[in-house]
């Protein structure tokens, strides 16, 4: 997981590929059951700091509320 937040930071410079890469990673994190409650917590973090970076306001929006759903899922 660390290398895809470090693949969306240095490799995507367009924000309409980083919306699509940003769902990619949010999805993979909800299917994921592997990671202890501290590591997840920590990933969900980046998830929405990533999705409060982007330029403009109505696609931070849709990253934003597609990351919030990690809050609710069972790890």
């Amino acid at each position: 997981m660390s290398n895809s937040f470090t693949i969306f930071e240095e490799d995507l410079s367009e924000t309409e590929q980083k919306v699509p890469a940003l769902n990619l990673i949010v999805t993979t994190l909800y299917t994921l059951t592997c990671f202890g409650a501290d590591n997840f917590e920590t990933l969900v973090s980046n998830a929405i700091s990533y999705s409060n970076k982007l330029l403009k306001k109505n696609m931070q929006c849709e990253a934003a509320t597609l990351a919030s759903h990690l809050y609710y899922c069972d790890f």
